[in-house]
C-alpha cells in the first residue's frame, strides 16, 4: 500500500471515529437517577441531612413537589424571606451547586393550609416562587406555575394543583369545580402526546388516591372526575410509562392501583415522597388496598433510577432516609406500564 493511500485511509478512519464520538455524545443518556421530595420545614428541622443523602445518590435533578418551604402567607415580603431562608440552608445550598433543582408548590408554599385558587394574594406567591426558582416562564406565562423537565429517559410534568383549583367549572364535569383548570389540562394532554420519553412522571403536591386523614379536602380523590378524565386520556392516546408522584401527607408510600380500580389503561404506580424534613403524621396511616409499601421517618426522599438501555426499559424506585437507609423499593418495566 502506498503512503498516500495509507494516509487517506487513516484520515477517513479518524474522521469516522470522530463522527461516531459526536453521535455518541449527542445520544440522550439512557440511564439516569432523579430525586423527589416534599414537606421540608426548616423551622422544625434547621439541619436537613436528607439533602446529603440525596447528594450521595448523584441525581441528575432534584424535584421539590410542595411545602418546600412552609410559608403560610401571601404577603410578598414573607414569601421572599421564607424562600431565601430555605434555599440558603447549608445542605440544600451545597446540593444546588451540583444538582439542578426544579419545583412546584403545594398549599403551605402557595399561601395557606388546604387552600385553593380563590386565595387572595396568590399573585405574590407566584412572583416569589418565580424569583426563588429563577424562572422566566411557568404556567401560561401569566398565571400558574406548571412546567415540564426532560432528564434523559424521564419526562417530569410538575403540575399546579392550587392556582386554578375551585376557580372555574371542571373540564371533566361542568357541575363540579376544577382542580387543574382547562388551560393546564390542554397543555398536559398536548405535552404528553408529544413526549417520546420511556417514562413520564406526573408530579403534584397532592396524593392521587383517597387514603387521607379525616377532614382533609385536598387530594386527587376529591376531584376524581378529573383523575378519571386523565386516565381515560392515557388509554385513548396510547401513552405508556406514566407513573404518579405525590407528597403532602408526611408518609412515604408506594401503591399499585389495578387498572380496573383506577380506570387506567394499565396498573398505575403511585409514589408518595413525604416528608423531606418534618414530623410524621400518625393519622395519615390510612389503609388502602393498593398499598404495597410505606415508610415512617422524619426525613425521607424518593430516588428513581431509570434504565432505558435495557429491554424492556426499567424503573427502580427507592425510598431512602437521611442516613442512607433504604425503607422500600419498587421495580417496574415499561412492558408493565403500556396500554
Amino acid at each position: 500500500m502506498t503512503r498516500p493511500l495509507l494516509l487517506m485511509l487513516m484520515t477517513a478512519l479518524l474522521g469516522a471515529c470522530s463522527t461516531a464520538k459526536k453521535e455518541l455524545q449527542a445520544t440522550p443518556q439512557s440511564r439516569v437517577v432523579v430525586a423527589f421530595g416534599s414537606c421540608a420545614d426548616d423551622r422544625v428541622f434547621p439541619s436537613m441531612p436528607i439533602f446529603d443523602a440525596i447528594a450521595a445518590e448523584k441525581p441528575a435533578a432534584l424535584f421539590l413537589i410542595g411545602d418546600t418551604p412552609y410559608i403560610d402567607s401571601t404577603a410578598l415580603e414573607v414569601q421572599r424571606k421564607r424562600h431565601a431562608e430555605f434555599r440558603t440552608m447549608p445542605q440544600l445550598a451545597a446540593l444546588a451547586r451540583t444538582t439542578p433543582i426544579h419545583a412546584t408548590w403545594d398549599d403551605h408554599d402557595f399561601g395557606r393550609n388546604d387552600t385553593n385558587g380563590t386565595l387572595e394574594g396568590k399573585e405574590n406567591s407566584r412572583l416569589a416562587f418565580m424569583e426563588a426558582n429563577k424562572l422566566s416562564h411557568a404556567g401560561n406565562g401569566r398565571e400558574g406555575i406548571y412546567s415540564e423537565v426532560r432528564v434523559g429517559p424521564v419526562h417530569v410534568f410538575l403540575l399546579d394543583c392550587r392556582w386554578w383549583a375551585g376557580t372555574e367549572p371542571s373540564f371533566a364535569d361542568p357541575d363540579k369545580p376544577t382542580l387543574l383548570g382547562r388551560e393546564q389540562w390542554e397543555w398536559l394532554k398536548a405535552r404528553l402526546q408529544a413526549s417520546d420519553a420511556p417514562f413520564k412522571v406526573l408530579a403534584s403536591g397532592m396524593i392521587w388516591n383517597d387514603a387521607v386523614r379525616a377532614n382533609k379536602p385536598d387530594y386527587w380523590g376529591a376531584y376524581r372526575y378529573e383523575r378519571d378524565a386523565l386516565m381515560q386520556f392515557l388509554g385513548e392516546a396510547n401513552i405508556s410509562g406514566v407513573l404518579l408522584m405525590g407528597g403532602d401527607i408526611h408518609r412515604s408510600r408506594a401503591l399499585i392501583h389495578p387498572a380496573s380500580d383506577f380506570r387506567a389503561p394499565y396498573a398505575m404506580l403511585e409514589l408518595i415522597a413525604s416528608p423531606l424534613a418534618n414530623n410524621v403524621h400518625l393519622n395519615s396511616k390510612v389503609p388502602h388496598p393498593a398499598l404495597i409499601a410505606e415508610g415512617e421517618e422524619t426525613q425521607m426522599a424518593m430516588i428513581l433510577t431509570v434504565d432505558a438501555g435495557q429491554s424492556p426499559a426499567r424503573l427502580l424506585a427507592r425510598c431512602i432516609t437521611y442516613d442512607g437507609r433504604e425503607l422500600f423499593r419498587v421495580e417496574r418495566t415499561l412492558d408493565q406500564m403500556t396500554p
